[in-house]
């Protein structure tokens, strides 16, 4: 389990300092899991002189503004490339560079205790996303922690997607290398479908509107002041939704790639990640005209956006609920009740 996992790695640090010469009594672990700073639930007093305590090994105590006036930061240890560590990014802010990437959430549990805490709650479908290098371990261990359960996307090829069904994924996401120097190449498409199985390749059809309908809430046809409303417009975007592709989400492209895979996953980018509101037209149109399971991801931010989309998709669409989630950092929705509407 997570848990022991990363007892394990806090042990083999306190370990090493042990080793080198440091007594065990001035080492105390802090972090989520496990706190020696408590001394039968009351706080070990830092400023007293009495207190041994000189080395303490944690994760975010310091980043949070802990209130340690004389800790000093002598070593850090992690992988700043996991798959958690940069999970909720904030939609149209990634570029190649990085210098304009907003991070809203990083956590020190790692992808596997996640991928446990679903598969106790029956929540299948989960999204596995390797953002950058370094994250194909991180991602292997949660598809292990929940066989079955989990889809995994970023950097999927028709050449590496095998293995990450080998390694437990129900499904693997593409999007960016099916549409190669900003042009759908159907060659690779139909080599990646054929690779994998129909049933396994989850296509995702990202995009932003380029209609100039200005409500993306819902309106009733009654009141829609003109034809430019009336018709909004949506394009694929790719490569970190930095890239916009001459291919419109309609019925046409919906119904031709259908014929590839098991699901649509479409991030409306223009809200992703920012908790302000779905684009409603968009999850309306899906629901309509989309012949597969769809997920919508973008802008949910509260329990009653899971009842709206619900209503307004006639319970065809599903939702991605993201950076409003407490699970990750937010405070819009708790992930207990999204499990019980789940199930309800």
């Amino acid at each position: 389990s997570k848990n022991n996992a990363d007892s394990t790695t806090y042990e083999k640090i306190k370990q090493k300092l042990i080793d080198g010469g440091i007594p065990a009594g001035q080492i105390a672990i802090k972090t989520s899991e496990v706190n020696e700073l408590k001394v039968k639930g009351k706080d070990v007093d830092l400023l007293s002189r009495k207190c041994q305590i000189r080395y303490i090994i944690t994760v975010n105590a310091l980043k949070e503004g802990w209130d340690c006036p004389f800790a000093y930061v002598l070593a850090t240890i992690a992988n700043r490339n996991s798959v958690v560590d940069v999970e909720q990014i904030v939609g149209s802010s990634r570029n190649d560079s990085g210098t304009g990437l907003k991070t809203n959430f990083e956590t020190d549990r790692s992808p596997a205790w996640f991928a446990e805490l679903y598969k106790k709650d029956g929540i299948k479908g989960g999204h596995v996303i390797m953002l950058g290098k370094g994250n194909t371990e991180a991602a292997k261990t949660a598809l292990a922690a929940y066989p079955g359960g989990l889809q995994v996307g970023g950097g999927i090829t028709a050449e590496n997607a095998k293995e990450y069904l080998d390694a437990g994924a129900s499904h693997v996401i593409v999007t960016s290398w099916i549409f190669p120097e900003g042009k759908l190449d159907r060659e690779r498409l139909e080599l990646l479908s054929k690779t994998v199985g129909k049933e396994h390749l989850v296509l995702d059809l990202s995009c932003k509107r380029v209609s100039s309908a200005k409500k993306k809430q819902f309106v009733p046809d009654d009141e829609i002041d003109g034809p430019d409303e009336a018709r909004p417009r949506w394009k694929i975007a790719t490569n970190r939704w930095q890239t916009l592709i001459d291919i419109e989400i309609n019925e046409e492209t919906l119904e031709d790639l259908s014929r590839y895979c098991d699901e649509f996953l479409i991030h409306a980018a223009d809200v992703e990640g920012k908790q302000q509101g779905m684009d409603d037209e968009l999850i309306m149109f899906l629901a309509e005209h989309s012949p597969i399971p769809c997920t919508y991801a973008g802008g949910a931010k509260s329990l009653e956006d899971l009842k709206h989309c619900k209503q307004i998709s006639n319970g065809t669409i599903d939702l991605t609920i993201g950076s409003a989630l407490d699970l990750f950092g937010g405070k819009g929705v708790k992930y207990a009740d999204c499990v019980k509407f789940n199930k309800a």
